[in-house]
């Protein structure tokens, strides 16, 4: 699923992306690279406000679930995406 979810982000179809990125966290809601994958294409779309509340989803789940932060490049993701956003 998220090759698909890739393909159709690198073909600028952003909301199928979305669609599918969304399907792939249901499978793992642990892994950092869908939830990535999620917050790019929500800037691509312009919805900071969403960029926010996935990112506080993703350490929500891992602090709780795991006792565990984001990635290092999971966060530079996060501020790249944010900074450019605003």
């Amino acid at each position: 699923i998220k090759k698909m979810a890739e393909y159709q982000f690198n073909n600028k179809k952003y909301e199928e992306s979305l669609k599918l990125y969304r399907q792939a966290l249901n499978l793992n809601k642990f892994d950092e690279t869908t939830h990535c994958g999620i917050m790019q294409c929500l800037a691509r779309l312009g919805n900071l406000e969403a960029i926010v509340a996935q990112y506080e989803r993703l350490k929500k789940i891992l602090e709780d679930e795991l006792t565990a932060e984001p990635s290092a490049e999971t966060k530079k993701i996060f501020q790249t995406l944010i900074s450019r956003s605003s």
